[in-house]
């Protein structure tokens, strides 16, 4: 199998939202890119950022998160811990690709 993960992919900062009325669906857009159009403050937060050079979110898959930024600008995924908010509460997540 051929993996789609570039080292572009793999050098991205991640800009990571959180659904407010369903936590654990999360969205990580490239901190360079427009956030997606669906992301609006009313039902959706900021949760923070995830440099290359920090320890990726448990069970996050580069290469997935690579093939959703191909096809749509952005990779959801399903949190089932916390991710690190305003509130400082939680570290990070593990993704189930929603693709």
């Amino acid at each position: 199998m051929t993996s789609v993960t570039t080292r572009k992919d793999i050098g991205l900062r991640y800009n990571l939202f959180r659904r407010k009325p369903t936590p654990d669906l999360c969205c990580a857009a490239p901190e360079d890119r427009p956030v997606p159009g669906f992301v609006e403050a009313g039902s959706w937060e900021y949760a923070g950022t995830m440099a290359p050079d920090e320890l990726a979110a448990p069970g996050f898959d580069h290469a997935a998160a690579s093939l959703g930024l191909r096809l749509k600008g952005f990779h959801l995924f399903q949190a089932v811990s916390p991710l690190k908010g305003n509130s400082g509460q939680g570290t990070r997540c593990e993704r189930r690709s929603v693709l």
